[in-house]
This record gives structure tokens, sequence and C-alpha cells, in this order.
């Protein structure tokens, strides 16, 4: 798929999601993730920019920087729980007296409604700015902010839930990390390949 978006779009620059399979990284110039994309897609010479696989997330980037074409890859590309959000939940939590605060993986009409947009480590550096929050993203960053912020409310949608996620346990990773199953090997060529958009993404941040 990069590589038929590529053919399509000579010139253009590959920013690919964090998270993207190793084999689809290793095509990409730059990864980033939802709280660096904006500053990653700047950073870029590039005026055309192949954006994926969020659509929400490139739409957010387009948002902030008019002066780059960003181009979905794919078209439609999205995260299952945050396109579960509508302005319906907006209008409600605010009916309700809290403040709204969405991840940029939610859809448009999402984040133009909420208080403030902001990925998952933003949601904890904004959270005192109010005393009670709707938390449009994944329902497990609630328990982490009422640890955090004993004395604030936080409201979750109990159907916002990652499944892939909840896979993924701390006694599963302790014993993953002490017995080494299930490790992960893949070939050295793809690795390498694989490596540098990663390197690049971490270098920002030491410019």
């Amino acid at each position: 798929m990069v590589r038929d978006a590529r053919s399509a779009h000579p010139g253009a620059a590959v920013v690919l999601y964090v998270n993207s399979d190793t084999a689809a990284k290793a095509e990409a110039d730059i990864v980033c993730t939802s709280a660096n994309a904006v500053e990653v897609v700047r950073s870029l010479k590039e005026k055309t920019i192949l954006f994926g696989p969020d659509s929400n997330l490139a739409d957010y980037v387009a948002s902030r920087l008019p002066e780059k074409k960003i181009i979905p890859l794919p078209e439609g590309g999205h995260c299952y729980v945050h396109a579960l959000f509508s302005c319906d939940d907006v209008i409600s939590a605010a009916e309700k007296g809290f403040t709204t605060i969405c991840h940029p993986e939610c859809p448009r009409e999402v984040r133009k409604g909420a208080d403030v947009v902001a990925s998952t480590g933003g949601m904890v550096k904004m959270a005192d700015i109010a005393d009670s929050w709707m938390l449009l993203t994944e329902k497990g960053i609630g328990y982490r902010l009422e640890k955090l912020f004993p004395d604030k409310k936080f409201m979750v949608r109990e159907d916002a839930v990652c499944k892939d996620m909840k896979k993924i346990t701390l006694d599963m990773l302790e014993h993953s990390l002490i017995t080494g199953e299930y490790a992960v090997t893949l070939p050295a060529r793809l690795m390498k390949r694989a490596r540098g958009p990663i390197e690049r993404m971490m270098a920002l941040r030491q410019e």
C-alpha cells in the first residue's frame, strides 16, 4: 500500500504511526506518535505528505499545518475506539458540567466540539486545568488519571475499550521478560530499514 501510494504521488514523504507494522515502517520516511505528529510533519521539507494509517489523525495534522497537503493512507483508516465518539458525547458532557478533552484520532466534528484536543500523555499534562473531565479516548486512561488526580472527576465511555490493548497484562509482561517467551524475531535487513524512520523521529527530540 505504501509503495503504491509513493508511485501515485512521486516526491511525497511518508509518515506512519509508530505502532504500524514493521514492514510498513521500513517503507516510510519517518514515524510519529499522536503526541508529536504535527511536529514530525512540520519538520519535513516536502509539501505533500502521505500520512497513515489513521485518517482522523491525518485530518488533525492538516488542520494544524495548512501549508502542507496531507493525504491519508489509507483513505478512511481509523481507530475503532476513537471512531465511537460523536458530538452527542461532547454535548452530554458539557450539559453535566464536564470539560471535554478528546484524542486527535477522534472524528473532526468531535475535535471541533471538544474543549481540548490532546494525546494520552497530553491529557495527563492538561488534567490540572479543570476539576471535572469527560475523556474522549480509550477508557483505561481514566483509571490512571484518577490515581494521579484523586481530587478531580473523570468520566469515560464504558464501551470505549481497545480489545488489543487489553490482551496485554502486567502478569503476561512479567512472564515474558523473565522467561524470554514470545520473543519477536524479524529479519535483520527489515529491522535495519525500519530503524531509520524511528531514529529520524527520535532525532527531532534532540534538535
